[in-house]
């Protein structure tokens, strides 16, 4: 993985991918990840309308300039395809963020969750815990199981069980620590 300086929104890229800043340009694509009922189903519903997907831009684009992180656009480093989003929410709780990733379902089954989680979790350890120690924690859907297996094939451990209001149930809770130590 390396941090790209070339353009001022790529972040960072991998083997296969770039995550770069999410922009207004990215409606199409999010409609088709974050609008597809199949792809958002264990996520608390599709999110219909272009108001709703351009204030997630809106909200993704102002807390990484205040806080450098972000859910990041993830696209195929040869053709620049956005196919999925990868990143970060802050949390209430000091030093912790939230992994999130969602991918096209015309992507899936290819890596791509896995490479881009592992690509967000060493930029934020190289960013934001470099001189500390921070909690990164992801939540799932019991039955999602290819989600489990991408958060432990990233290190996430499994921590219990939390509720969650807005599916009104208890969903199973990961966490990994990232420290300066790694």
């Amino acid at each position: 993985m390396a941090i790209n300086n070339d353009s001022p929104r790529a972040l960072l890229e991998t083997e296969r991918l770039v995550l770069r800043v999410l922009e207004a340009s990215d409606l199409k694509d999010l409609q088709e990840i974050w609008g597809d009922p199949e792809v958002m189903k264990f996520c608390g519903g599709a999110l219909s309308g272009v108001h709703r997907l351009t204030r997630s831009i809106q909200y993704y684009e102002t807390i990484e300039a205040t806080s450098g992180i972000s859910a990041y656009a993830v696209l195929l480093k040869q053709s620049r395809e956005m196919v999925g989003i990868c990143g970060f929410n802050s949390t209430e709780q000091e030093g912790a963020y939230e992994l999130v990733y969602h991918f096209k379902r015309s992507h899936w089954g290819n890596g791509y969750a896995t490479e881009a989680c592992l690509a967000a979790i060493r930029m934020i350890h190289e960013t934001k815990c470099k001189h500390c120690v921070c909690k990164l924690i992801a939540s799932l859907a019991p039955e999602n199981r290819n989600s489990k297996r991408v958060l432990e094939k990233c290190g996430f451990v499994y921590v219990g069980d939390h509720w969650f209001e807005d599916t009104k149930r208890f969903e199973p809770r990961y966490e990994l620590i990232v420290s300066e130590h790694e």
